[in-house]
């Protein structure tokens, strides 16, 4: 990253009127700068709260602990930009890119990101929590440990994303590309993931109790040890992926695609459940045999032929 640089004194003196404004002072005045350039920007925590912003250029800025809540930063460029722990809480961020910004312990709680681009970004840790993504972009970025949980997303892509132990809990997931992702120990339990790819993603003792996976997309994925406790797996497509040790008690199977899933060890499963799903002679049953799955034949207990 290139040496940012320091506001200038009357960029300072703008800062401080609209401190002033913030508190309704007579002499405030609303922090009104759309358009501007700002590449390289170094401010200590700026307090930009409900300032007008549009189409402004932060290219690299440093700009880590801002408050940006409210304000309007539609259309604008923060490409590697510096955003540590900066607050977008209720910001408008339509069309705006984020892409390689470091955006570690940031928060978009209760924020509308429409077609946002994140690509590449650092969200680690990032606050998420009811958030609205339409048509927003997250590939090949760092969501680990984000808490994204009663999220709304629609026809995002978070393709090659890593989003280890990161929390969904409760989202609603509409058209979404996960394609390989990597996201060990990620929780989905209660989400609502619906005609969602997630192909050969990693997706390790995964959570997804109670979830809503209907006609999603899972061919490929390495899900050893996942929770599908209660979940509805109607129509979606495992196949080919590893499912070892997983856990379906309860959960609803008709027309889930098995075709070509290794299911060894796979437990808390039904002989009711499985006759709904699609098995085949490719198909590693959960005591070791192959398929496909007969009723009554007992290859539904893990670990016994």
């Amino acid at each position: 990253m290139s040496t940012a640089f320091a506001a200038s004194a009357a960029l300072q003196h703008q800062l401080e009127r609209h401190k002033w404004w913030l508190e309704q002072r007579h002499d405030g005045k609303r922090f009104q700068a759309e358009g501007s350039s700002w590449n390289e920007l170094r401010l200590d925590k700026p307090d930009l709260r409900a300032a007008l912003l549009s189409r402004s250029s932060l290219l690299e800025a440093d700009l880590a602990g801002a408050q940006f809540n409210l304000a309007d930063l539609s259309l604008c460029d923060f490409r590697r930009a510096v955003l540590t722990g900066s607050d977008f809480m209720g910001a408008r961020l339509d069309n705006s890119v984020l892409m390689n910004a470091f955006l570690n312990h940031a928060v978009f709680a209760d924020t509308n990101l429409r077609e946002v681009d994140f690509a590449y970004a650092q969200l680690r840790g990032a606050i998420l929590q009811a958030a609205k993504g339409h048509r927003s972009v997250f590939s090949n970025a760092d969501l680990s440990e984000a808490s994204a949980q009663q999220s709304q997303w629609n026809e995002c892509n978070f393709s090659g994303a890593v989003a280890k132990a990161a929390n969904f809990t409760r989202a609603a997931i509409s058209f979404c590309r996960f394609y390989g992702i990597t996201a060990d120990r990620v929780n989905f339990s209660s989400a609502k993931i619906t005609h969602s790819d997630f192909s050969r993603s990693e997706l390790r003792e995964a959570r997804l109790n109670s979830s809503d996976l209907a006609h999603s997309i899972f061919s490929g994925c390495q899900m050893a040890s996942a929770q599908f406790r209660g979940a509805n797996l109607q129509s979606a497509d495992f196949s080919g992926a590893y499912l070892e040790n997983a856990r379906f008690g309860e959960a609803k199977l008709r027309g889930a695609d098995f075709r070509g899933t290794n299911l060894c060890n796979a437990r808390e499963i039904h002989p009711d459940q499985l006759c709904l799903a699609l098995t085949d002679n490719r198909t590693v049953l959960p005591n070791g045999a192959a398929g496909p799955y007969l009723r009554r034949s007992g290859q539904e207990r893990p670990g016994t032929r």
